[in-house]
């Protein structure tokens, strides 16, 4: 059993996580078999350490992974894992020691002074000038029967100074990628527990992995949100599903009893607006994008929310289009839109859709300063204007040009929904009242209620 050497303990070194939780890396598995051959070898049998490389980085997306994957390499490989502070490194190669009764080993040398860039203006410390100058020599003299291999990690590989990668240093290096979604998801079922999860968890990892990335972006927002998920599989004493998945989403992970205000004119006012956002992405969709949740439930935020529908926006992950863009500006723009038209235009809510145009103008900003589209780009008129787009921070004229086009690409889609909604006024009405009676809609429940409104005879949608 392989051992985890640190200036404090030591302790047996354990990791059963399966590889795909790190990412790809499949290139770190034929590496640990690679190091593991080369430590079994016979004395008959030549190790060329140029090839395997004496020193290594990883270079991984996630920080809080850095370690694990290494360990999980020196489990697999069966090597001991030596932790060292970049005190101690220097040390070692500088005094010219190896730890030949630990070996084979890997070590594990975070990034510091040891491996920093220094400018042309700047004095290198006397003892990072010794060990680089020590460790070509250090690193090239290493017996070939001693299985000993440094390793660094890092999100860049030029994190590490110029003068560390040269051939006999840190000449080696594995650029993980980040896991797919279908491995987050997964990632995050197990987190949870299986045994606490139902089909519509467990028989969709991808588009969990969508929807955890989108709204929980890192490790430990998910490591809550897991557990929020359990405690409520176990309070509820059922198995937990997508839908609740979905409320930690609009809701967080908190426990609380949030006020509900229920005058009815403030109900029947966040009623409409969130009916807008659900009939815009209906319709702008052909009813491909059906949100996962919308309810009038207050928050701490506000009075009412709805969710993406997260099957459709993973169909267009990692290659969104301008169509794509306008959808979901035109969503944002549903909410004040329904107010307006049911309401009355000087009933809009003052605050109520202001994180809704902040987002659209963020997204129409982008459109126009940085992907160069424009109201007037179309089919017909591809290529008239707005080609030219910043590479750095817009400069003010820059911006004050950007924020005229996003102004008019703007005007452009609220007009459009505006009619969209007055074309289909009586399922606006319907769904607002829908919301209205049930509070909380969930996917089924909206085609649900579309269904029935339908075959009321009302209007054909």
């Amino acid at each position: 059993m392989p051992y985890h050497y640190t200036q404090e303990q030591t302790k047996p070194l354990t990791n059963t996580m399966p590889w795909c939780v790190y990412g790809r890396v499949s290139m770190l598995e034929r590496w640990a078999e690679q190091l593991c051959n080369a430590a079994n070898a016979s004395p008959d049998d030549y190790i060329d350490w140029s090839i395997l490389a004496r020193a290594v980085m990883i270079v991984h997306p996630v920080q809080s992974q850095h370690k694990e994957v290494l360990a999980k390499v020196a489990v697999e490989a069966e090597y001991n894992l030596i932790e060292l502070t970049e005190e101690s490194f220097m040390d070692w190669v500088t005094s010219r020691h190896v730890p030949t009764e630990k070996c084979p080993a890997l070590v594990y040398v975070p990034q510091g002074v040891w491996s920093a860039k220094f400018e042309a203006t700047e004095t290198m410390p006397d003892n990072v000038r010794a060990f680089r100058s020590a460790l070509p020599e250090y690193l090239a003299n290493l017996e070939m029967d001693t299985a000993l291999v440094f390793v660094t990690t890092g999100d860049s590989y030029a994190n590490l100074s110029s003068d560390l990668r040269k051939v006999g240093l840190f000449d080696r290096r594995f650029d993980i990628a980040e896991p797919t979604l279908e491995s987050k998801g997964d990632n995050f079922i197990d987190k949870i527990g299986r045994g606490c999860c139902d089909e519509t968890l467990m028989g969709h990892p991808e588009k969990v992995g969508y929807l955890i990335e989108d709204e929980f972006g890192d490790d430990r927002r998910q490591s809550l949100i897991a557990v929020a998920m359990k405690r409520r599989s176990h309070s509820l004493g059922r198995k937990v599903g997508f839908n609740d998945l979905v409320h930690f989403a609009m809701f967080g992970g908190g426990e609380t009893d949030h006020p509900q205000d229920t005058r009815p004119e403030f109900l029947r006012r966040v009623a409409v607006h969130e009916a807008g956002h659900v009939l815009a992405a209906l319709l702008d969709s052909d009813f491909k994008d059906v949100p996962d949740y919308a309810g009038i439930v207050s928050s701490q935020s506000s009075g009412g929310r709805i969710s993406d529908c997260y099957e459709y926006h993973l169909k267009q992950y990692g290659h969104r289009t301008f169509s794509q863009i306008k959808h979901r500006i035109r969503v944002l723009l549903g909410g004040r839109i329904a107010e307006s038209l049911v309401l009355g235009p000087e009933e809009v809510s003052f605050w109520g859709a202001r994180s809704d145009l902040l987002n659209a103008a963020r997204f129409a900003k982008h459109a126009v300063g940085k992907a160069g589209f424009s109201a007037k780009y179309s089919t017909q008129n591809p290529l008239e204007v707005n080609l030219l787009v910043a590479d750095d921070e817009p400069d003010v004229p820059e911006e004050i040009y950007t924020g005229k086009k996003a102004r008019a690409l703007l005007k452009m889609l609220y007009i459009e929904t505006s009619k969209l909604l007055q074309n289909h006024r009586g399922l606006l009405d319907h769904m607002a009242n829908v919301l209205m009676t049930k509070n909380v809609l969930t996917q089924r429940e909206i085609l649900d209620a579309v269904d029935a409104y339908q075959k009321g005879g009302l209007e054909k949608c």
